[in-house]
């Protein structure tokens, strides 16, 4: 995906200002840009192998995949990733991130107006 198309659809989904943005579409837009991306590398995948449902690389290196495990790949086969798409991929994580933190402050909040504190 070009950077120019990402950010016409991100200024599509938030507005120019991100004045739209929410915990909700956000997760909406994460999900679906990761989805496209997946299916980009599997159709590149498949164009260069010529076969038409070629084994997509999760190496562990021999390892079970923990989340910190899933989270270093992430960070390396970022920084191996061309300069563009490194970018998508830094800023996509970071707009997850700051919204689940707004949704779990939001959750903390709400949470407290519904505790029956006199309840022993």
């Amino acid at each position: 995906m070009e950077l120019s198309e990402f950010k016409l659809r991100a200024i599509q989904a938030f507005g120019p200002d991100f004045e739209h943005a929410t915990p909700a579409n956000v997760r909406e837009f994460v999900d679906s840009v990761y989805r496209d991306l997946w299916n980009q590398e599997k159709a590149e995948a498949a164009a260069t192998s010529g076969c038409p449902r070629p084994p997509l690389d999760l190496d562990t290196c021999g390892a079970p995949l923990t989340y910190e495990g899933s989270v270093r790949q992430f960070f390396v086969r970022t920084l191996e990733s061309p300069g563009e798409n490194a970018i998508l991929l830094l800023w996509l994580y970071s707009l997850d991130m700051a919204y689940a933190g707004i949704e779990q402050l939001h959750s903390d909040h709400f949470n407290r107006l519904f505790t029956d504190d006199s309840i022993c």
